[in-house]
C-alpha cells in the first residue's frame, strides 16, 4: 500500500497530466467530414466479405464483428445472400465481390505521401 507521499505524488502527476493534455486533432466545424459512399463497404462489412470470399457458407456467428443489423444491411445491398436451405449461413454475391474490388478513395495528403 503506498504511503502518503507516494499517493500525493501520484495525484499530482495525474492532475498535471490532465491539465496539460491538449486534443490531438482540432476539428474544423466549418469543413465537415465527407460521408462514405454507400457502394463502399466499411471495415466490418469488408471483414465479413473477405471471410465469405475465403469460405462460402459461413454462419452469422463466424462473421463477427458483423452483427445482425450489419448482415441485414449487407443483404439489402445484395452483397451477401442467405445460403439455400439455411437462413443463418451466407454466401458472397457478385455485387459483394465488386464492392470488395472497388477502389477506396484516399485524401489528397495521403496520395502525396504514397508517391
Amino acid at each position: 500500500m503506498p504511503d502518503e507521499t507516494e499517493a500525493a505524488l501520484m495525484r499530482s502527476r495525474s492532475s498535471t497530466h490532465r491539465d496539460n493534455c491538449a486534443p490531438l486533432v482540432q476539428l474544423d466545424e466549418s469543413c465537415p467530414m465527407p460521408t462514405r459512399a454507400s457502394h463502399l463497404p466499411h471495415y466490418v462489412e469488408r471483414t465479413a466479405l473477405q471471410k465469405l470470399r475465403a469460405t462460402p457458407g459461413l454462419s452469422a456467428l463466424h462473421l463477427m464483428p458483423a452483427g445482425p443489423k450489419t448482415l441485414s444491411k449487407m443483404v439489402e445491398k445484395t452483397w451477401i445472400a442467405p445460403q439455400a436451405g439455411s437462413p443463418t449461413r451466407y454466401c458472397i454475391t457478385p455485387e459483394g465481390e465488386a464492392a470488395l474490388k472497388a477502389e477506396i478513395p484516399m485524401p489528397r495528403s495521403a496520395q502525396a505521401r504514397a508517391r
